[in-house]
């Protein structure tokens, strides 16, 4: 203990010495931070020792099993993004000429968001089926089997 409040002693006198010989300009700014993030650490360097000799930080944030994933709040955002993910190919086969066009993926599973499938109803007038399954299934980076292509009369 006296070596440390000796330690803070040191170092303010040191302190009180650099700020006398340090001329005043732009590097004086720097010398002083770097001097007060030295003394800071001469200052806190024994808290450990006194605090807890056996300090662990699991005692006092929990351990790592305690963090956990909120499967409800990953299947929701999932939810979503594959209902953009439908706007955004319904979009896309619209800007190729497909007017009349519902687009609706099957996934797996909402964890992985692993897509199944593909449903793409249109009009019978704007049915090119090569075309469009090749356009969606380039899009969703999926294979040519997983678009069923459905043509109202």
């Amino acid at each position: 203990m006296a070596a440390w409040v000796l330690s803070i002693v040191g170092i303010v006198s040191m302190g009180v010495l650099l700020d006398i010989i340090i001329p005043e300009g732009e590097i004086n700014k720097y010398i002083k931070g770097i001097f007060s993030i030295v003394t800071i650490c001469v200052i806190i360097a024994p808290l450990p020792k006194i605090i807890d000799k056996n300090f662990d930080i699991t005692d006092y944030f929990g351990t790592e099993s305690s963090i956990a994933v909120d499967e409800r709040f990953v299947e929701e955002v999932n939810g979503e993004r594959v209902a953009e993910l439908e706007k955004s190919v319904e979009t896309m086969l619209k800007s190729n000429g497909i007017d009349s066009v519902k687009v609706e993926i099957i996934v797996r599973s909402y964890d992985t968001l692993d897509i199944e499938s593909v449903k793409v109803s249109v009009d019978k007038d704007g049915a090119d089926k090569e075309f469009i399954t090749d356009l969606v299934a380039n899009k969703l980076g999926i294979k040519k089997t997983e678009v069923r292509l459905i043509v109202s009369e």
